[in-house]
């Protein structure tokens, strides 16, 4: 059985339990492990210029008192962005990267309605993704070996200010907003501010 392997890394910045995650074909495996950290590393699918898609969570219940923050769910417009981001990211990305997704209701349910229409073969839930400030991001990113191209679905602030300190201009990420943004590097570890360029975005229009 082919096996999709990465370590993940989490550095001082960010306080939350080192883990180590295997994914399988349609299998996933995370596990909590010791204090010794290890680079995320995951076989490289590119041989070109590296690549980083991000995606933002689509369009979802107000905050409450009565819900945790970490619960919220998707309205049906979120339903609907998600499922036209599903339709292009299914002629423009396709299903071989691997995709890192924060562990929260709303991201967990946008990416699982776009696979309906992308199945990706590898795909990782995370709490290290929720709510990740722009230095977590960074230190994420990193921390991934070779020249993989990868998606990051998550959450503002943190995933609008990744673009705009890769790209060195303004982005602010909508709901259900997507933007690729490509590097002339070798390894991830020399992506920096403004080394990065946006090659691609996409927002569905859905009324609601």
């Amino acid at each position: 059985m082919f096996k999709f392997s990465c370590k993940l890394q989490l550095f001082s910045k960010c306080p939350s339990p080192h883990y180590s995650i295997r994914v399988y074909h349609n299998a996933l495996e995370t596990q909590r492990v010791g204090d010794n950290p290890k680079n995320t590393d995951i076989r490289s699918l590119n041989s070109g210029k590296m690549k980083l898609h991000l995606l933002r969570h689509a369009k979802t219940q107000v905050a409450a008192s009565s819900i945790r923050d970490f619960d919220r769910k998707l309205l049906p417009k979120g339903i609907a962005q998600s499922d036209a981001m599903g339709d292009f990211l299914k002629l423009n990305v396709g299903i071989d990267i691997p995709v890192f997704c924060s562990a929260s209701t709303r991201t967990r349910q946008t990416l699982g309605i776009i696979q309906e229409k992308v199945p990706f073969r590898h795909a990782v839930f995370t709490d290290v993704l929720y709510h990740a400030s722009l230095n977590t991001l960074l230190d994420f990113v990193w921390s991934v070996e070779g020249k993989t191209d990868f998606m990051i679905v998550g959450h503002n602030e943190g995933i609008s200010e990744l673009a705009t300190y890769f790209t060195d201009k303004f982005i602010s990420l909508k709901t259900c907003s997507y933007i690729c943004i490509e590097f002339d590097a070798d390894s991830w570890e020399e992506t920096s501010k403004g080394l990065g360029t946006e090659v691609d975005a996409f927002r569905p229009e859905v009324k609601g």
